[in-house]
């Protein structure tokens, strides 16, 4: 974060560098699958913005970008001509003292104290220019314009980079966060469902991460144990509903929407009983509201779930 406050981005370029910031490191992870239609809703921008914007930065070489697969880059890897000012200057009298020190040595003379640091004489203005040439800057923009197919010099050394013309990239090293024992269970108890609807269905052996989609569901978009496991039981007893939901992602995405259709339900089974329909009482089938745990006790949720 310090790096990106030395920076001399415009609003757009800081809004969607935090917003990616916030998706990986912000999870502990190295990458994360962002689509189009998130940075709209996140940011605030529109498409032809975040277009742009992503290309700036990966020209910057701030972040690497594979599919809809984003990295940010380690600050040292970023083009150096978008720190302000004072970042050079935090170099600039240890770059001149080593300029100095080097022509001493080369003199035979004796090397230059801190305290004349200040005397050497050399203007802000060439000691920007020296800096410059130091670092490497104006070497690696000259390759860039006369190279202009290169859209980044150093996305090679991108975790995302493809250095070869056909083959899947290089993956990126693997940060997958823990998923909570809670979210573990609501995973197993989807996968239980689906696999009792469709014996052949194909389920992962490894249900993590299911568990971590569930954890963004409960942390990110604020369900409660109890709606999750309301909906699960729901999508597997629809006729329609269980062909579609396959996975927690899948349930994550249609959240909503299976959510209005058990009210519909609800309500339709409620005037069916007000014009003389079945007396028998049935389990609940209405999904709990906000904050509402008397649908399903800590003990009911736990055997509700092998």
């Amino acid at each position: 974060m310090t790096a990106v406050c030395l920076t001399k981005l415009s609003g757009r370029d800081f809004r969607v560098l935090i917003f990616i910031l916030g998706q990986t490191d912000g999870y502990h992870r190295a990458e994360d699958k962002i689509k189009p239609t998130f940075f709209s809703e996140r940011t605030g921008l529109d498409k032809s913005n975040i277009r742009v914007t992503i290309a700036r930065l990966r020209k910057l070489n701030m972040i690497a970008k594979n599919g809809h697969f984003y990295a940010v880059l380690p600050p040292g890897q970023w083009d150096k001509a978008i720190f302000v000012e004072s970042q050079m200057r935090i170099n600039i009298d240890a770059l001149l003292q080593e300029i100095e020190t080097k022509k001493r040595i080369e003199s035979n003379a004796e090397p230059v104290l801190p305290s004349e640091q200040n005397r050497i004489g050399i203007d802000a203005p060439t000691a920007s220019i020296l800096m410059r040439q130091e670092l490497g800057i104006d070497a690696v923009l000259a390759s860039t314009i006369e190279n202009p197919t290169i859209e980044n010099p150093s996305i090679e050394n991108s975790p995302l980079s493809n250095k070869g013309e056909k083959g899947p990239p290089d993956p990126l090293p693997e940060k997958r966060p823990k998923p909570s024992p809670e979210a573990g269970e609501l995973a197993h108890l989807l996968k239980s469902h689906i696999l009792r609807n469709n014996p052949k269905a194909k389920t992962p052996d490894d249900v993590t991460k299911w568990a971590i989609d569930i954890d963004r569901m409960l942390n990110i978009d604020r369900r409660t144990l109890e709606e999750i496991k309301f909906i699960i039981q729901f999508s597997q007893k629809d006729s329609f509903w269980c062909a579609n939901i396959l996975s927690a992602g899948k349930l994550r995405e249609k959240f909503d929407q299976l959510y209005l259709r058990a009210k519909e339900k609800e309500k339709s089974s409620a005037e069916k009983k007000e014009k003389g329909g079945s007396d028998v009482k049935e389990r609940r089938t209405s999904p709990p509201g906000r904050g509402d745990t008397r649908g399903f006790s800590a003990a009911e949720l736990r055997d509700g779930l092998h």
